[in-house]
């Protein structure tokens, strides 16, 4: 079985950290400060897509849903 991958897209060093270490017995964590970063770095072969920067940044969102439909989106902020 693999371990499933999680991008966190946010620029919160601290939150960030958190997050990880929380999920990083069940997923392997990649993290960029923006969407558009994640698009450029070809970091998109996750599962899941965890948002935490605000304002978000609304044209890299938009690129990520139609580069991978199947992704899975979750915004928190």
């Amino acid at each position: 079985m693999t371990t499933p991958k999680l991008l966190i897209v946010g620029r919160e060093p601290l939150f960030i950290d958190a997050i990880s270490h929380h999920f990083s017995a069940d997923y392997k964590i990649t993290n960029v400060p923006r969407c558009l970063d994640a698009i450029t770095r070809n970091q998109l072969n996750v599962d899941a897509v965890l948002l935490i920067h605000n304002p978000p940044e609304e044209d890299g969102i938009a690129s990520l849903k139609v580069l991978k439909k199947k992704i899975r989106i979750y915004r928190l902020f």
